[in-house]
């Protein structure tokens, strides 16, 4: 798959509007999410979706759910 480096951001803060990494000089993280997204379509899709669907998409593992607390 190729995508390419332009990230949705908001004006306003200039930061991506979803995933992105803590250190604002990496970039890994808004980019798999890219590329995960053009796997399934669009950003609107992946908006508030599952996080372990994701790592078994990623992965093609198992995930299951731990309550820590």
């Amino acid at each position: 798959m190729v995508i390419d480096t332009k990230i949705p951001y908001s004006s306003a803060s200039k930061e991506p509007l979803y995933a992105r990494c803590v250190d604002p000089q990496e970039f890994w993280v808004p980019l798999i999410e890219k590329a995960y997204a053009k796997l399934h379509g669009c950003f609107e899709i992946l908006n508030g979706g599952d996080m372990g669907e994701g790592m078994v998409d990623l992965s093609g593992g198992v995930s299951e759910e731990f309550d820590l607390t």
